[in-house]
């Protein structure tokens, strides 16, 4: 699936070249290639790294004949739907099965109604014909989003937010400082040039130039967990009212909608928008809650911008 949109946003991109060919003969329209199977291969390594520092466990591919799936599969039973596709998550199910079978209790987050849902219905609990297989001493229950699992679970630290909100209080009026500042030095480096209606984020697009200092207006603490050297995790919101000039070549310009108040300045044949407004990220900090400092930060994602 991941191959196959990377194939057809890069056959998107070879005909835009095409086009642009004939626009403007002179000019050498060239785009670097990419191999397909090692940038997933890369990817997957990545993505697998990740998990393992976190301590997620990835279990093997669950032990189950082919010849149950395909009965499942021809009897249209969830996990499979009434076209019979649903292999991916009918190997799913078993994990499931499998980990509940040993005294698990286990939360599995999926927004595909018609695998797992009640009568196929999304927001309804888990189908009681899937309940019905479950054995041994474990649970499972179904959350179409993992915000959901997240509050109902309480897997958020109350007594690690109290500490966070705490040391932020202590820090005053310079932690937001601190904490755009560590951003800022982080993660201010070259990346893709996107900009979209409700997304700006100054510290992910190139070639930009600030027009004006950024001045940090809020910083709020959402959420909080204590992690085991002591030390605090806390997903905070940064609320920021920036000036910056994103440059673009003219034909990006002129699909742009805007943000915010925009100025378009024609500089050596590039466009540069200007953009006047304030810019929510959602950003995690690690919080030293002994010595009042900022460990580390990075911004998770921009979450809103408004005039």
């Amino acid at each position: 699936m991941w191959k196959g949109r990377v194939k057809n946003q890069t056959d998107k991109l070879a005909n835009v070249r095409q086009q642009l060919r004939k626009l403007v003969p002179s000019h050498e329209w060239k785009a670097p290639a990419i191999d397909r199977d090692e940038a997933a291969h890369r990817l997957l390594s990545e993505l697998s790294d990740s998990l393992k520092a976190a301590g997620v466990a990835m279990p093997a591919t669950p032990d189950v004949s082919h010849e149950e799936l395909l009965d499942r599969a021809l009897d249209r039973r969830q996990p499979f739907d009434q076209n019979g596709s649903g292999y991916r998550d009918a190997l799913l199910w078993q994990i499931v099965r499998h980990y509940v079978s040993l005294g698990h209790a286990v939360a599995l987050v999926s927004n595909d109604a018609i695998a797992f849902a009640e009568r196929r219905n999304k927001g309804e609990p888990l189908a009681t014909s899937l309940a019905d297989e479950l054995t041994g001493g474990g649970s499972a229950c179904l959350y179409a989003q993992m915000s959901e699992a997240i509050q109902v679970l309480g897997l958020v630290q109350a007594e690690a937010l109290d500490a966070t909100r705490q040391t932020v209080e202590r820090l005053g009026g310079d932690f937001a400082d601190m904490l755009h500042e560590q951003l800022f030095k982080d993660l201010s480096h070259a990346g893709p040039k996107w900009i979209t209606r409700d997304l700006v984020n100054p510290f992910l697009v190139s070639s930009v130039w600030l027009g004006v200092a950024h001045e940090v207006l809020s910083a709020v603490v959402r959420e909080a967990r204590r992690m085991g050297d002591g030390r605090l995790e806390a997903s905070v919101v940064l609320q920021v009212r920036q000036w910056l000039t994103v440059w673009l070549s003219a034909l990006v310009a002129d699909h742009v909608e805007s943000i915010g108040q925009v100025t378009q300045v024609d500089e050596d044949g590039n466009i540069g928008l200007e953009f006047d407004a304030t810019v929510e990220h959602r950003c995690r900090v690690v919080l030293d809650p002994i010595a009042d400092r900022i460990v580390s930060a990075e911004v998770l994602d921009a979450i809103g911008a408004t005039p």
